[in-house]
């Protein structure tokens, strides 16, 4: 019926489900913010490129924007410069600087760029300001004839206030200052690229360029004044580009398709170069912030979808390389451009934006129709809040801001699927619930050390599994397959019990149970075995759960307690046969005297031997009475005849200390230590000492003796039942079930020590629970009267 109800509830739940997925998945496709973050269009500029003073102005708020536009060929009179108020198009002017081209432009004040301008075939380097007007310009030391394909290039240092410019191959190093702005040529050989190094300090160089010197490449650091400070060879092929690290070193990066070749030269000559391969294209890679011991390196790879990989590589040689990665969505097309920002990077793809924070997390993803150039990179850069991408003839102002409810926006587009999976894992653990269980019990059962035997057959009484138990009762190795018949594997053990209840429960498929016997280890054990019939997931048979538990000390115990019955009805015929021996012994004939010795020698132990009987046979119950260890250590020894162990000196050395036990059977526990002591000894002389001690925790009683002692063998088989080696001198390995005993009545421990030839300790430990010195008893006597 519980089966029907919960099938009932499944069935009905699916129509709502499928409902629910109906009306939320149309609302989950209007929610596009999903990210903390978000980017949309601010401003865009097609035909130029976009260039901010806001890195060089002190108020955030007070820099501006200008427009780069290239000059078409068919009028002079176009505007080939803007300027915008901060990152939007409003007051903005324009001019065509009178027909000139400008080629290249880098900020150097927040309200003035400097440029390479072309006018007519005359080429020059101009200062431009907010208002467009040329505050100063120079003429280069040559003239050069300008083609489409001719490359220019600048690049600035603040805080020396010089710049460098490079004209098709050639470099020149330029400063500026409030009265005049003068150029020179750095180098007589050919350039393949600079950069500015953002130094921290002007101690530090503050540009780097690649000088090419026929098939090598040199990388040059100079300072502001163009000084040559440090250099180092650089095995690349061409092309090869520079990217400054954080001011204080360099990167060469080798472009060959979507690998790259790089070497970071770190400015300071403490520090070698570092040389990596990254899977990558040249322009999708940027630095992070560096620490004393390794360059952060950030890059887009593609290996079946776009990765963000962030590598930490040494800058000592040797030193393992770090790494974390990460992906970008799916919807996110062929990456062309990316930038260090203060949380992390952004990454522009030809299909939209998407912005990663500093440990990889995804902090926006934004879908955008940007329509780039299909093979030139974009050059991106942050402007305060907003990001500025840039090609050679558009640009883009991309203004950020915080999605306040992303992660609501998340859950709805998610629900969808959170409910779908919902429905498959009730549906799922409905139809897995009784196998399940079945299974983890078992499981249980089967990993549980010192367990019950567990066999478990198929229903063709094939053997699938056994825990650790059944294959010890079964004698099977390890390396023995499973899968027969249980039949193959009782062959050699003389179990036709087993072999018929297994038969009899596949045939009835009913429970049954059978009392079995097995001989594990030369003694036989009494196994009572049940066949429990396995049910399938839809109820048809699966086979068949054999389980055992072992009754042997049961039926010992059921043996032991008919034992002791007749041994109570033998005492008293013992105890006349024992007074006619003393009487015989204490003749004045010595052959009588003797014969009556030896009688009672044998009823001694006859009488020991109903004692152990009756101690073992007798109810569980204590009766505790109060008792001093000292007279207690000293009933047991005068038990002992002298005249009988001539041999065997008995000592005592036992602390008066009252404690609460049941004294017939403590003492009854260390008579046998002592019967152990002394059979120990073979007959030659040696001595047996009885002690007692006592600390906060226990109540401590000691018989050692200095006899053969045990190994390692013996000692461990010592606390089995019934385990003697003295059956020759009348040992039945009772004494030592005896003294187990009578500790596990008392909640006590018995410990034995022994070394071979070194004799024998058995240590009885009594919880000290009311116990008192003979002293402290009077005390308390006294204080009452």
């Amino acid at each position: 019926m519980k089966a029907r109800r919960i099938s009932g509830l499944f069935l009905a739940g699916l129509p709502v489900t499928v409902l629910l997925l109906a009306v939320l998945t149309p609302l989950a496709a209007q929610h596009s913010e999903f990210y903390p973050f978000s980017y949309t269009y601010s401003a865009k500029a097609l035909g130029g490129q976009l260039i901010s003073t806001h890195q060089l102005s002190a108020d955030s708020n007070a820099y501006h924007t200008f427009l780069i536009k290239r000059k078409p060929t068919w009028s002079d009179d176009a505007e080939v410069v803007q300027v915008w108020q901060r990152t939007r198009r409003r007051q903005w002017q324009g001019s065509s600087l009178g027909g000139a081209s400008l080629h290249a432009a880098v900020p150097i004040s927040a309200t003035s760029i400097v440029a390479i301008v072309q006018r007519a075939e005359q080429l020059i380097l101009a200062e431009i300001d907010t208002a467009l007007r040329v505050l100063r310009e120079t003429d280069f030391e040559q003239e050069y004839a300008i083609f489409p394909n001719s490359r220019f290039s600048l690049c600035y240092d603040a805080p020396g206030g010089s710049g460098m410019a490079l004209v098709n191959h050639e470099l020149f190093n330029f400063r500026t200052s409030d009265s005049a702005l003068t150029v020179v040529k750095q180098t007589a050989y050919p350039v393949e690229d600079v950069t500015a190094l953002m130094a921290p300090d002007t101690t530090w160089p503050a540009f780097a360029y690649l000088r090419v010197e026929g098939m090598q490449h040199r990388l040059m650091f100079l300072n502001g004044d163009g000084v040559e400070l440090r250099q180092q060879e650089v095995h690349f092929g061409k092309p090869v580009y520079l990217r400054p690290v954080n001011g204080r070193a360099v990167a060469a990066l080798n472009a060959a398709g979507d690998v790259t070749k790089l070497m970071i030269v770190p400015a300071d000559s403490n520090y070698s170069p570092s040389s990596s391969v990254v899977f990558g294209k040249w322009f999708t890679i940027v630095f992070g912030d560096e620490d004393s011991r390794s360059y952060h390196l950030r890059y887009v790879e593609f290996n079946e979808r776009y990765l963000w990989r962030h590598l930490q590589i040494p800058k000592i040689s040797g030193s393992p390389v770090a790494e974390t990665i990460d992906e970008f969505p799916l919807s996110l097309l062929e990456p062309a451009g990316v930038v260090k920002l203060a949380d992390g990077a952004g990454v522009i793809f030809r299909n939209g934006l998407a912005n990663f924070s500093e440990d990889g997390r995804l902090l926006s993803v934004d879908i955008l129709k940007l329509n780039l150039e299909s093979d030139e990179p974009v050059r991106l850069n942050k402007v305060g809040g907003s990001l500025l991408a840039t090609q050679a003839n558009k640009s883009w102002i991309f203004e950020r801001r915080s999605n306040s409810f992303w992660w609501l926006n998340r859950l709805f587009r998610d629900l969808w699927l959170y409910l779908l999976m919902a429905v498959i894992v009730v549906g799922f653990a409905f139809l897995a619930r009784q196998s399940y269980q079945r299974q983890r019990i078992l499981r249980t059962l089967f990993e549980m050390p010192e367990a019950d035997p567990f066999v478990v057959l198929d229903k063709e009484g094939r053997l699938r599994s056994l825990n650790d138990s059944a294959r010890h009762l079964l004698q099977l190795p390890r390396t023995v397959p499973l899968g027969r018949v249980f039949q193959f594997y009782c062959a050699g053990l003389n179990a036709e019990g087993m072999m018929t209840l297994v038969d009899e429960a596949l045939r009835f498929r009913q429970q049954l149970a059978r009392r079995i016997t097995f001989e594990v280890q030369d003694r036989s054990h009494d196994y009572l075995f049940s066949a429990i019939p396995i049910r399938g997931f839809l109820g048809n048979r699966g086979g068949l759960l054999l389980t055992g538990r072992d009754i042997t000390e049961e039926l010992e115990k059921k043996r032991l307690n008919n034992w002791a019955q007749l041994a109570h009805d033998m005492k008293t015929n013992l105890s006349i046969i024992k007074l006619n021996a003393e009487t015989i012994s204490e003749t004045s004939h010595d052959p009588a005297a003797s014969i009556g010795r030896r009688i009672l020698f044998q009823v001694n132990l006859l009488i020991n031997r109903v004692r152990d009987l009756v101690t073992i046979g007798s109810s569980d119950s204590l009766d505790k009475v109060m008792i001093d260890a000292v007279a207690l250590c000293h009933e047991v020894r005068e038990e002992f005849n002298e005249s009988l162990f001539a041999n065997v000196e008995l000592k005592v050395q036992a602390r008066h200390i009252l404690l609460s036990c049941d004294k017939a059977k403590l003492s009854r526990a260390l008579r046998n230590a002592v019967e152990n002591g002394i059979r120990s000894l073979h007959g030659q002389k040696g001595q047996v000492e009885i002690s007692s001690w006592h600390d906060q925790n226990y109540v401590y009683f000691q018989v050692r003796d200095s006899g053969a002692g045990m190994d390692d063998e013996t000692l461990g088989n010592m606390l089995k039942p019934f385990f003697t080696k003295y059956k020759t001198q009348g040992g039945t390995g009772m004494g030592t079930m005896i003294m187990q005993h009578v500790m596990e009545l008392h909640g006590g421990e018995m410990e034995v020590e022994s070394h071979k030839g070194s004799g024998t300790a058995v240590r009885f430990k009594l919880p000290n629970i009311g116990t008192q010195t003979v002293a402290e008893r009077r005390a308390a006597e006294t204080q009452t009267s």
